[in-house]
């Protein structure tokens, strides 16, 4: 068996491993990214809704698809509730950027990972015919979590969110300028979202909540009934062809035991991480490259691979990210998992209650104590309390 040694390991070519990868590319830095796929060129999951922020911070701008000035809060026919974003919200293609990125460092495609562990101060990790070792080793593998299950430190709890979409063309679509979140609880226990990229093709999708993984069939049937019995998606997508399936975990922000350890760091998915509220896991796996790339800069400046080494790491994740966790998990596990479609309905019409500098933020993920209170007032937190105690008691909700 050959040995190689590496200064660092990235394992998952998705969005985080590729942007570290584009981080570290111009370092001195001796880097290997690897793949369990036949390509890094192309993403499993390619096609994201994001903000202007980071598409202007990673410079993303060429992979745009379209750009919604305006975001709405949907309960069907019974409540809608919009807000016009100065930025707007964008859609992105990221297996453009793949296909343009120039990476300098080793690529290893089509590669099975057989064993993980910890030796002396390195991680060694073996496939088939190569022992490789390195200094820090870097989860960007997704929901696979194969690096933080192999070193003990995945999360042990239920998946949260289960994520089907379909990637649609021949669509017949008379508005394009809105991206929807929409609540159906005779179809999903949880939302839909819809995203036009133009009057003939967009991209559709649904979430659940689930505690192990779900039949993929049963929810892509739940997806196209939603589709063939909801107006307007029922006139829009009548004649619409499926261009590509996508199916995976949320992500659902229930963070891995460790994301930071000796030798060890873990990115977007592969950590559990995702924005508590939307679930949105794009936006925080770049985030997350750009925080190791500065950790991994620093740890090697002083030689230093410890946990204490690392862990700026997790306080730069904290920061942006952490202090919102609560506020944000609690209305989400209430509106998506627990409540009646009453209350569900009442808590979009209240979301108007928010200014559109605050709508912007409780879409980021970023709710308060403040816009809490705000959008659940004391009637509705009263009423909240028995869906609660219904739901505890009987397993399910009261519709």
């Amino acid at each position: 068996m050959s040995i190689k040694q590496y200064d660092v390991i990235i394992v998952g070519a998705g969005p985080a491993g590729l942007m570290l990868a584009k981080f570290l590319n111009n370092t001195e830095h001796n880097v290997l990214l690897m793949e369990k796929r036949g390509t890094t060129r192309e993403l499993a999951n390619h096609r994201y809704g994001t903000f202007k922020r980071i598409i202007e911070e990673y410079n993303l701008g060429a992979y745009e698809i379209t750009n919604y000035k305006k975001f709405s809060f949907v309960y069907l026919d019974e409540a809608k509730t919009s807000f016009v974003f100065p930025d707007g919200l964008s859609v992105i293609d990221m297996n453009l950027f793949a296909k343009d990125l120039k990476l300098k460092c080793d690529i290893q495609v089509n590669t099975q990972v057989t064993s993980i562990y910890r030796k002396d101060e390195l991680i060694e990790l073996k496939t088939a015919e190569t022992l490789y070792q390195t200094k820090i080793i870097v989860d960007c593998s997704g929901e696979a979590k194969v690096v933080a299950k192999a070193l003990g430190y995945n999360a042990k709890k239920p998946i949260d969110f289960y994520s089907t979409s379909l990637e649609l063309t021949n669509c017949d679509i008379t508005q394009v300028d809105e991206m929807k979140f929409m609540g159906d609880l005779e179809h999903s226990n949880s939302a839909f979202w819809f995203y036009p990229y133009s009057k003939t093709e967009a991209q559709i999708g649904q979430t659940e909540w689930f505690d192990s993984y779900p039949d993929k069939e049963k929810q892509l049937q739940k997806l196209k009934d939603f589709i063939s019995s909801t107006e307007p998606y029922k006139t829009w997508l009548k004649d619409a062809k499926i261009e590509e399936k996508v199916f995976g975990i949320g992500p659902a922000s229930t963070l891995n035991d460790k994301i930071v350890a000796n030798n060890f760091i873990s990115c977007g998915n592969a950590a559990g991480a995702g924005t508590p509220f939307i679930g949105e896991g794009f936006r925080v796996s770049l985030d997350m490259a750009k925080y190791a790339h500065e950790t991994i800069i620093q740890a090697f400046a002083t030689q230093d691979f410890s946990e204490k080494s690392l862990h700026p790491f997790k306080d730069k994740f904290d920061k942006e990210y952490g202090e919102y966790y609560i506020w944000s998990t609690i209305l989400r596990t209430m509106t998506l998992k627990v409540i009646s479609k009453t209350n569900y309905i009442t808590i979009i019409k209240n979301i108007r209650k928010l200014d559109d500098k605050e709508a912007f933020e409780f879409f980021a993920s970023k709710i308060t104590p403040k816009m809490f209170i705000k959008v659940l007032d004391p009637k509705l937190a009263i009423s909240i309390m028995k869906d609660i105690i219904r739901y505890y008691l009987f397993g399910k909700k009261v519709q």
